[in-house]
């Protein structure tokens, strides 16, 4: 005589739920207080992106800028990433000081489609949304890296620096509106 399956001829079940439904996938950002509390060190990949940024790229996706909001400096403090073609500078630690100014120039360029919006911060930031042509848009910046030097040597302070573009073409275009607004909407940047 045979053994006998237990549980009869149906497979066991492989889900416990009655639907499909979506369940939202955060990344947790594990952080190590340095220097004081003032600036989170983040363990993973430094251009590694998690639930809560926004990151614009480029329309070949070799190029892009994100924006990390930092509550817990500031409404306005931002981790700010770039990338153009392989060269990488972050900031880690940056205010968007005109964020109200460039949100009314970033809705008169959204509904006319002509002119820029510029946007500037702390540690010498900026960045302009120009129109090119109907759905397409350049996406220029200056983000700046400040070294410190060694205090107990006469050595000057050293700056990386990274001054580059890349266009935004079609639906990456258009959608670069509201992630900018859903971005630097907020109680502090008004």
């Amino acid at each position: 005589m045979g053994a006998e399956q237990v549980g009869g001829v149906e497979p066991p079940p492989r889900f416990s739920a009655q639907r499909w439904a979506a369940i939202p996938a955060r990344r947790p950002r594990t952080t190590v207080t340095v220097g004081g509390g003032r600036s989170p060190l983040a363990f993973g990949d430094f251009f590694a992106f998690s639930v809560n940024q926004t990151r614009i790229t480029s329309y070949d996706q070799r190029s892009f800028i994100g924006f990390t909001p930092l509550p817990e400096l500031s409404p306005i403090s931002f981790e700010v990433l770039a990338s153009v073609q392989g060269r990488n500078v972050g900031n880690d630690s940056l205010a968007l000081t005109g964020a109200p100014k460039f949100l009314i120039e970033l809705r008169a360029v959204e509904r006319s489609w002509r002119g820029s919006a510029r946007l500037i911060g702390t540690y010498d930031f900026n960045l302009t949304v120009s129109v090119v042509r109907p759905s397409v848009l350049w996406l220029s910046f200056s983000i700046t890296d400040y070294i410190t030097s060694i205090p107990h040597h006469d050595l000057p302070s050293m700056r990386h620096t990274l001054t580059a573009g890349f266009a935004v073409e079609e639906e990456p275009a258009h959608r670069l509106f509201s992630e900018f607004y859903e971005l630097l909407s907020h109680p502090g940047s008004a």
